[in-house]
């Protein structure tokens, strides 16, 4: 797959208008100039921002609930949905005795 016509920004670099070429789940190229293969899907971004390899990990809350329910139920609820995933982020190792709405009071 070519996502073509991407405002492209990868780590070091804003590339300006470029196109990155997915193959086999992972990112194959990234610049501009490329051209999609005979029987490649090609995909125009229309200028949209790409951001390719770029894992955000900033998250209220998953599963339903937010962290900002400030409730041991939403904290629950969002630490098995991310173990799920196997996100790591926010779970902690072991349930505290201290409940998480007295912790934000």
């Amino acid at each position: 797959m070519l996502i073509k016509g991407a405002h492209v920004i990868t780590p070091g670099k804003d590339l300006g208008i470029a196109s990155v070429r997915i193959a086999e789940d992972r990112i194959a190229e990234v610049g501009g100039g490329l051209v999609a293969k005979s029987g490649e899907e090609s995909v125009d971004a229309g200028g949209l921002t790409l951001l390719p390899g770029f894992v955000d990990i900033h998250s209220h809350g998953r599963g339903g609930a937010d962290f900002c329910d400030a409730t041991d139920g939403a904290f629950d609820t969002i630490s098995c949905a991310r173990s799920a995933l196997r996100i790591a982020a926010k779970l902690p190792q072991a349930r505290s005795p201290i409940s998480f709405s007295s912790m934000i009071r």
